[in-house]
């Protein structure tokens, strides 16, 4: 949609630092791209940042990922490159800024381009018009109807691509296949700001009709901390009832994010939700997040007759099919990305076609 990805934003983070944080950076990137244990991951934004970080908080960063870190930490004491390796907090405050203004900047571009959000309406009404025209053809991994396909959507980005594809299709623009998963998002609208019903989420005390529908795992440009320390919904965290004090986005940092709130809850409920899936359809994801990699293993491994659909260009195959090993023959592929020619004729072939089982 025009908004950068994880590796344009990485690119233009890196070309913003200068001093000690880029001679860390560039020594970081070549130690990296040299290493051929370096396998089910890319060098970019998510990796960068999780390294960085752990340099800037060294000892709290090792405790928390266990006696293995310690161990090699201790191992390379005398290892003069891995003691260059400096990086202050206030070093680590100035690149998280960076990070925080590319991303939020790169966001509001599209919000005002009303070309980028008018593509965006076309493409998404195609891809849910999938369902319209196939309601009662879409096949689960025995060949059986499958009627909530697009029912529910997951994302790991920040950005309000759909929340404005929602409302640029309201009242007769609005395709009814969407249902309501844009206003579904486990906010509780009574409250001013809106606020995210973490507790009733985690004990699922959501009412039928309050089901999420759209729940985003790695938080929203538009969420913002609270100084009561509740999550509310808030573009611009200007609220004059409550001061906010964060815009809750998480630079995944891997496993250590997910025992956090509300990274905790909302993947919990991602978990739960995937049981109630017969397909999941994965667009633009990197497969980087070992919790989410997790999530899908054990739904493919505990549920019969599920379908795993991933949107990846031929490059990245092998690398997705090493992360499911002996379920890989439970994953199918889609080469063309959402919005390039003959992609949503493909999905709608290969979801009206029951897989071979192998």
């Amino acid at each position: 949609m025009g908004i950068g990805d994880i590796e344009v934003f990485t690119r233009e983070i890196i070309n913003q630092t200068d001093g000690n944080v880029r001679n860390s950076i560039n020594t970081i990137q070549q130690i990296l791209n040299n290493s051929q244990e370096f396998v089910n991951f890319r060098f970019n934004l998510e990796v960068l940042y999780s390294i960085l970080n752990g340099i800037s908080n060294r000892w709290r960063s090792l405790n928390e990922l266990g006696p293995f870190p310690v161990l090699m930490n201790n191992l390379l004491n005398d290892n003069n490159e891995f003691n260059s390796l400096q990086i202050s907090q206030s070093e680590f405050s100035d690149f998280e800024q960076i990070v925080k203004d590319v991303i939020v900047n790169s966001i509001n571009a599209y919000n005002d381009d009303d070309n980028r959000r008018q593509r965006a309406k076309n493409l998404y009404d195609e891809l849910f018009k999938i369902k319209i025209r196939n309601n009662h053809q879409i096949l689960n991994g025995a060949g059986n109807n499958v009627y909530n396909v697009f029912n529910t959507v997951t994302t790991l980005n920040y950005d309000l691509v759909l929340e404005l594809y929602s409302n640029d299709s309201d009242g007769e623009n609005r395709l009814s296949t969407t249902l309501n998963f844009f206003e579904q998002r486990g906010l509780n609208h009574h409250r001013s700001p809106p606020m995210l019903e973490l507790t009733k989420i985690l004990n699922q005390q959501l009412h039928p009709n309050e089901r999420i529908e759209y729940l985003k795992l790695h938080g929203s440009v538009d969420w913002w901390l609270g100084e009561d320390n509740n999550i509310y919904h808030d573009f611009t965290g200007q609220n004059p009832l409550i001061r906010l004090r964060d815009r809750m986005i998480i630079y995944p940092i891997y496993e250590k994010y997910i025992s956090k709130e509300p990274f905790f809850t909302l993947y919990q409920y991602f978990r739960r939700s995937l049981l109630f899936e017969d397909i999941v359809i994965v667009i633009g994801y990197s497969f980087a997040d070992i919790s989410i990699n997790n999530a899908f293993i054990d739904w493919l491994t505990y549920k019969n007759n599920t379908r795993l659909i991933v949107v990846a260009q031929r490059n990245n195959h092998l690398r997705i099919r090493n992360i499911f090993g002996t379920l890989v023959n439970r994953i199918e592929f889609i080469e063309e990305y959402f919005g390039e020619d003959r992609f949503v004729d493909n999905l709608e072939r290969l979801l009206m076609t029951a897989p071979i089982q192998n």
